[in-house]
């Protein structure tokens, strides 16, 4: 197991730069704000904060390292409290689980971190307000899209933050994919970041670390809140508004050798917003409110919610590997079928249902193989779902075929259509000030069911 150490965290007007060394092998992460002056804020609001937020930023960097299992992380000459380590320790437990299990790393507790952890000094700051006090973190997917409609629809007034990271390729046309979307809202400010790594995805990496491990993760959702705090700070953004829907909060398999459950996407549940915004409020900025708005709903509803918008739905991407779709992934796949289903809008212009190499991936989503794929994909009903919505309008092709043949007559369609459709307004960590016009938003676009299994 090798020794993990953060080396330096350097700041410049508009970076973060951050090194980390795993058995003396130096990485490093550069964070480029592209209209933030970060010797500004320190003159707001002091050196001490901004510090504490630069290191929060880079320890939590540190955890991508723990995807070869270090066994010790040195962050001396810093230090951190007990409640930071709880946090990171979580998050490593939770958001890891899958890496885990992918690498034959059962039981295996992440590093211990050193030196032992400071007196608690819990210190927070307000954040200036200003308006408009609403920050959507932005993606460029469906989900970012049908946020920046809600909040219009409901008289919000909103800014946008959106990133880009060198593990996904060249950062310029990521961003530009984004602009594309942003330009269909009616956006007050538009920030961006952009992060440059020498560590994810690389190959030479596990060559330089032989043993067990094949595989690559990082805690990307709590990271990219951490380092979205010098724009709020700057802007003086009270809420950060994320687009992550119930689905987020189910887990995709049972772990028999740890005795717990899976979930890929459990950065993005309701938990880990808790637990987030708990610390962030207690130790960083006392008045940010983090929260999902589409929470209480799953992606059936997100895309009732975006029929209107069906001019836009070209202008999004989901994919991880190949930006803007690779239309062979998962992701690629659940998302066609979902905008083929709800908003009949064929993304790529080709019948996924009779493509052989995409049939295993299809088997995965619909339950009829393996597990869930270890993707942010909805759950297996909503697959069913969702083909079922297909078969109604008439599409044809052999997954649908194997659809109807195999599992269609063993399952409660009109079930899952009643699950789905709900709104489940008391899981949320909405703000009260914008709960009742989200939550009225919702329940406008359910659909009548007897309609729907009648088409």
């Amino acid at each position: 197991m090798p020794l993990l150490r953060l080396e330096a965290i350097q700041l410049t007007s508009d970076q973060i730069i951050i090194r980390h060394s795993l058995d003396a092998r130096p990485f490093k992460t550069t964070i480029h704000y592209h209209d933030v002056q970060l010797d500004t804020l320190k003159k707001r609001y002091g050196a001490r904060l901004i510090d504490a937020i630069a290191f929060h930023i880079a320890f939590f960097e540190g955890m991508k390292y723990c995807s070869l299992a270090p066994h010790i992380y040195d962050i001396t000459p810093w230090t951190c409290t007990e409640e930071t380590i709880a946090l990171f320790k979580l998050l490593y437990q939770e958001i890891f689980a899958q890496h885990r299990w992918e690498n034959g790393l059962a039981h295996y507790p992440g590093p211990t971190i050193v030196p032992d952890p400071a007196p608690s000094a819990r210190m927070p700051h307000p954040i200036e307000t200003h308006e408009p006090s609403l920050l959507v973190s932005c993606g460029g997917g469906k989900d970012s899209l049908a946020v920046m409609k809600l909040l219009e629809r409901i008289g919000e007034p909103y800014a946008v933050t959106q990133y880009a990271h060198s593990c996904y390729g060249p950062t310029q046309p990521q961003h530009a994919l984004i602009d594309e979307m942003v330009r269909c809202c009616s956006v007050a400010r538009q920030h961006r970041f952009s992060l440059h790594d020498t560590f994810l995805h690389q190959p030479h990496v596990l060559e330089q670390f032989p043993g067990p491990v094949t595989t690559f993760c990082a805690p990307e959702t709590p990271c990219s809140i951490f380092a979205t705090l010098p724009i709020l700070l700057n802007y003086g953004y009270t809420f950060l508004c994320l687009g992550h829907e119930q689905g987020a909060d189910s887990e995709n398999f049972f772990w028999e050798e740890e005795q717990r459950f899976v979930n890929h996407q459990w950065g993005k549940s309701l938990e880990a917003e808790h637990v987030l915004n708990r610390y962030i409020q207690r130790h960083l900025l006392s008045n940010l409110h983090v929260f999902s708005i589409l929470k209480p709903i799953y992606d059936f509803l997100i895309f009732q919610l975006l029929r209107d918008e069906q001019q836009h739905i070209r202008t999004t991407h989901s994919c991880n590997i190949t930006k803007p779709w690779c239309k062979r992934c998962p992701k690629c796949i659940y998302v066609w079928l979902s905008t083929l289903a709800y908003l009949r809008v064929n993304l790529f212009n080709e019948n996924l249902f009779d493509q052989q190499e995409v049939q295993d991936t299809f088997f995965q989503l619909m339950g009829k193989s393996g597990h869930r794929p270890f993707e942010c994909v909805g759950e297996v009903d909503e697959t069913r779902l969702a083909l079922y919505a297909c078969l109604q309008q008439g599409y044809q092709g052999k997954i649908l075929d194997i659809f109807r043949q195999e599992i269609l007559p063993y399952i409660d369609i009109g079930a899952l259509l009643s699950r789905y459709n709900t709104v489940f307004s008391e899981k949320h960590a909405i703000p009260p000030r914008l709960a009742e016009p989200v939550l009225l938003q919702f329940a406008a676009v359910r659909v009548n069911e007897q309609e729907f299994l009648k088409r």
